[in-house]
């Protein structure tokens, strides 16, 4: 009898939780480059009720230490249920502050971790014998403290995707660089070991094959560094190349939004600028997730051709990320303002009409110091898409 509103809690905050994650997937658009009005509000409010929410486990855990009365368990239950009908209230609210795609993510994931670990909380009063109460108040407090961590701004949520990427890059490019320093093999050496094993594997029984295996990797066999041909380093060293240019250019793209809607409260929430914001930072993305199934394939031995057609595609995609940094959209009134001050140039090309680009959006805009950075990138691309 005592475990009837534990129970319908806990199916309750279930049901939230799944719809914390359908909202977590709808695309809603960008409403400022730092933080809107509804989204302060927003964010505050949900930092407040995760701590409200963080006491409340504190205090059920040790409610259900105590052998409770039905009352007493009744009663903390419709608390626990109000807090979150609050939550939920605000994570509706959520979905339409327009926050950046990034901060949203985050926000919903946290959201969703704890309404599950809530609801395994709400198991223990359910089944007596559970005994880990006080390690699932614990991770309870833990995703409460996550989400009092949220960034409140939209451009910060950007600025640490871009870190957590840039990151990714870097450990592609320390691995792979760390096989380019192993002993060379010889040409012939690296195309009879391939011939060998597609071989091998053809002759052998699969149950052989899984058997060895094994073996090879409990006796530390199957870990044997190896290192490339020098036709293979020529390969891991062009697109380890591309790779550093996107981490630049991710960096520097960040800097030119910067520098575009900072200190500009209009432009901050132009929706023309901030589509051309989210369409970056898709395209960020899109560049580092090419660039991690790329280096997949940069165990050895290579196969060659697959390299060389993804440094070109990653070196095309990031020719054309880099002419979208450089064409600032501008709303047509201010187009217009632009013209007759004479803020275009077009006797400067590096800013105007980058490599790749139409011409057809000024990005006089764009401070020349941070423009030829992206330049000098699509530069030091134009050999490989020739």
């Amino acid at each position: 009898m005592a475990d009837g509103p534990v129970q319908a809690l806990r199916k309750f905050v279930e049901a939230s939780a799944a719809e914390v994650r359908r909202l977590g997937t709808v695309d809603a658009a960008l409403s400022h480059w730092r933080q809107s009005d509804d989204a302060k509000v927003c964010l505050s409010t949900l930092k407040h009720l995760a701590r409200g929410l963080k006491d409340s486990a504190t205090r059920f855990g040790l409610l259900l230490k105590a052998a409770p009365t039905a009352e007493a368990l009744e009663s903390m239950c419709a608390d626990i249920y109000d807090s979150f009908q609050q939550l939920n209230s605000c994570v509706v609210l959520l979905g339409k502050a327009g926050l950046a795609r990034p901060l949203r993510s985050k926000a919903t994931s946290c959201l969703s971790k704890l309404y599950s670990a809530f609801a395994q909380l709400l198991q223990a009063g359910v089944d007596p014998a559970h005994q880990d109460i006080s390690q699932l108040v614990g991770i309870v407090w833990t995703e409460c403290d996550n989400i009092g961590k949220l960034q409140e701004e939209n451009r910060e949520a950007y600025n640490s995707a871009i870190r957590t990427w840039c990151r990714l890059l870097d450990d592609i490019t320390r691995e792979f660089s760390e096989t380019l320093a192993l002993p060379e093999r010889r040409e012939d050496e690296a195309q009879q070991d391939g011939n060998d094993a597609e071989e091998h594997k053809e002759d052998r029984p699969s149950a052989e094959l899984a058997e060895s295996e094994d073996a090879d990797d409990q006796l530390g066999m199957g870990d044997e560094e190896v290192g490339y041909s020098s036709a293979e380093k020529v390969h891991v060293k062009r697109l380890l190349g591309i790779v550093k240019l996107c981490r630049i250019a991710l960096k520097q793209s960040f800097k030119i939004q910067k520098s575009v809607l900072d200190d500009d409260h209009v432009a901050a929430s132009s929706p023309v600028l901030l589509a051309w914001v989210t369409t970056i930072h898709d395209r960020m993305e899109a560049l580092v997730r090419q660039s991690e199934d790329a280096a997949v394939a940069l165990y050895p031995p290579l196969e060659a051709p697959a390299i060389v057609k993804d440094s070109i595609a990653i070196a095309r995609q990031l020719h054309d990320f880099s002419a979208l940094c450089l064409r600032v959209p501008i709303d047509e009134e201010e187009s217009g303002n632009c013209e007759e001050s004479g803020a275009s140039d077009p006797s400067n090309p590096s800013i105007d009409t980058p490599a790749g680009s139409t011409g057809e959006a000024a990005s006089s805009v764009v401070d020349e110091s941070l423009a030829s950075v992206l330049v000098k990138v699509q530069t030091k691309l134009a050999p490989l898409l020739r």
